[in-house]
């Protein structure tokens, strides 16, 4: 116990400064509270816990240490000052612009009260002032910098950018490290077409401040301007390792105008995630998943803009099918020429996701009639499945250029294209279900063991990664816990790769990894023919399946793809499906937990 009236108190203090110049502040609070333990009014005890308050962003806790202190010492000017500072803080000058006017009757020469007075009154809209005040910060203080810089951004508002290069140069000179100065000449500078001068500004400031976010942004902004791509790309990828979530925009543009779709679709979502109602960002990310062929989720985010003119102006440009009260069906490309009667078609199912091809080609046979031979050129994995779709009569593979020279004359059309070929009407494309079957005779790689016994055999696909679907609507194996937790299922997994998956936890429940065993998706659907239900997100399996007619429970997050309409637990695409809607964005723990009761009503669990 420190003896209140003895030499250990002014030691205490001593150690307990020392201690906050270190920034050791658990030390320092410790220490502190034992001076108040001896002497609770010890007035340097309590402006250094209040002080440690403010520092660790506790103001508004602060704030009655720093009434107790000015009820021993009303004259206490830092106590003054800094419940002025909390008051600025937390929205209100008025009452702080009180506090720091008391200082200065005491202390005219106070050159930090005069600086939080003029930032106070500059904050209720009174610039005269303001700029009175900044005059009298450097009339008190000459080397003090900030009078400087706040002059400099006084001139810059009044449009006055020679008098705000020279205040910020006066600023940077007193202080070469403000960072506030450095940003206020470098942005003059750019203003005002000084280019050289303002990279040399950034290389200053960067020397004071070394992998300054706002700075290698503020560099790559003025190398992209200068046509230094692969510099400015380097800047943009420094500033956001720094943090800088502005650089994430520009960085994803850069990579889509060089043709790096999956770097430029993995910046977008960065983006997105850092400013998640950014239309900007929607838009950029939407045309990048359009010219990779990811038309449906482009179609998905411009739906999310809805009247926003710079969205419908994309779906015009990109001509994106898209759902509507007044459209429902619409052509890929703006003017496409459709087939004539008679003619065979080439279907181009290369471009696109998987779920896009299974919902089209449901239209095969009705083309056929209508039309003639109906010929898909795919993706290699999706050959022999496709193959086995009703009304088609060939499938080529997409690397297959010599095939695509042997077939006779033909009309080609984009997959997404199809419902107008067809001549479909209204929201819902016809089908005769199933359309789809997997192939009998095709040896599967697993044995007859695989799909044994009386539990009801229920499989799981969720989305495989957030990027397959944009922040927050990604449906994943920690979602479906309720689920997992039932007992008297037997449980099928159909999750993603192996980086995005616990197998382990899988074995631990009881599941079975059909990802590790089916090779394609014809073992994809042949899996699925085994089972009595599955509970998936919007994506591939969940489509093979209601091409199958198998009976899924899709989960779909607020804001679903076009096709799925936004609200009712049917749609007649796939009528053996019944839709589970998200009551909040993110949030799937209702519509999961609607799923867990009706499995338990329906297969009688505990």
């Amino acid at each position: 116990m420190i003896d209140e009236n003895g030499p250990e108190v002014a030691e205490a203090m001593e150690i307990a400064t020392a201690h906050v110049r270190a920034r050791r502040f658990d030390a320092a609070r410790a220490v502190f509270g034992k001076v108040l333990e001896a002497v609770p009014n010890h007035v340097g005890a309590l402006g250094g816990i209040a002080t440690l308050m403010l520092v660790g962003g506790q103001g508004g806790a602060a704030l009655p240490i720093y009434a107790k202190i000015l009820g021993i010492d009303p004259t206490n000017d830092e106590a003054e000052s800094n419940r002025a500072v909390v008051y600025f803080q937390s929205g209100d000058p008025a009452a702080a612009e009180l506090g720091f006017r008391r200082v200065l009757n005491r202390k005219p020469d106070h050159a930090d009260a005069a600086y939080n007075l003029a930032r106070c009154v500059l904050a209720q809209g009174r610039v005269d002032e303001t700029a009175a005040l900044y005059h009298r910060v450097v009339a008190i203080a000459p080397e003090d910098a900030r009078g400087h810089a706040g002059l400099g951004d006084l001139a810059q508002m009044a449009k006055d950018p020679a008098r705000a290069e020279a205040c910020y140069r006066r600023a940077l000179k007193a202080d070469p490290a403000m960072r506030e100065a450095a940003q206020g000449l470098i942005s003059v500078l750019h203003a005002t077409g000084q280019v050289e001068a303002a990279m040399a500004a950034i290389e200053r400031a960067l020397l004071q401040h070394p992998g300054d976010g706002t700075f290698e942004q503020m560099r790559a902004i003025l190398l992209l301007q200068a046509g230094r791509t692969e510099q400015a790309m380097a800047a943009f990828e420094a500033a956001k390792r720094a943090g800088n979530a502005a650089a994430l925009l520009p960085l994803a543009r850069l990579h889509a105008s060089r043709g790096a779709l999956k770097a430029a679709t993995l910046g977008f979502f960065e983006a997105l995630g850092a400013s998640p109602d950014d239309p900007d960002i929607k838009l950029g990310l939407a045309e990048v998943l359009y010219q990779d062929g990811e038309f449906a989720r482009a179609g998905m985010l411009l739906d999310e803009l809805g009247d926003n003119p710079n969205a419908a102006g994309l779906r015009r440009e990109l001509g994106l099918i898209e759902r509507s009260d007044e459209a429902p069906w619409r052509t890929l490309a703006a003017g496409l020429a459709l087939p004539r009667e008679g003619s065979d078609l080439l279907v181009d199912a290369v471009r696109g996701d998987m779920a896009d091809v299974l919902v089209y080609l449901r239209l095969a046979r009705q083309l056929a009639e209508r039309h003639g031979r109906v010929t898909v050129r795919t993706v290699a994995p999706l050959v022999h499945l496709v193959s086995r779709i009703d009304g088609v009569s060939g499938v080529i593979e997409a690397s297959d250029a010599a095939a695509v020279e042997r077939l006779g004359p033909f009309t080609a059309l984009p997959v997404q294209a199809l419902p107008q070929a067809a001549a479909a009407e209204g929201y819902d494309l016809p089908a005769r279900f199933p359309y789809l079957t997997p192939d009998p005779a095709r040896k599967r790689p697993w044995g007859p063991e695989m799909f044994a016994g009386n539990q009801p055999k229920i499989g799981l696909a969720w989305q495989r990664t957030p990027l397959a679907s944009g922040p927050g609507q990604a449906l994943l194996l920690d979602d479906l816990a309720p689920i997992l937790r039932l007992t008297g299922l037997k449980l099928y997994s159909f999750g993603g790769p192996p980086e995005m998956v616990d197998r382990r936890r899988l074995g631990d429940i009881g599941a079975v990894d059909l990802a590790q065993v089916a090779r394609d998706p014809e073992d994809l659907a042949a899996a699925l023919n085994e089972l009595d239900l599955l509970i998936a997100a919007d994506n591939v399996t969940a489509h093979v399946a209601g091409a199958m007619g198998r009976e899924v429970w899709m989960l779909l997050p607020t804001t679903p793809h076009w096709r799925w309409g936004r609200q009712g637990q049917d749609t007649t695409l796939y009528p053996s499906f019944r839709l589970f809607r998200q009551e909040r964005s993110t949030d799937w723990t209702g519509a999961v937990q609607f799923v867990t009761e009706e499995l338990s009503r329906r297969y009688g669990l505990g």
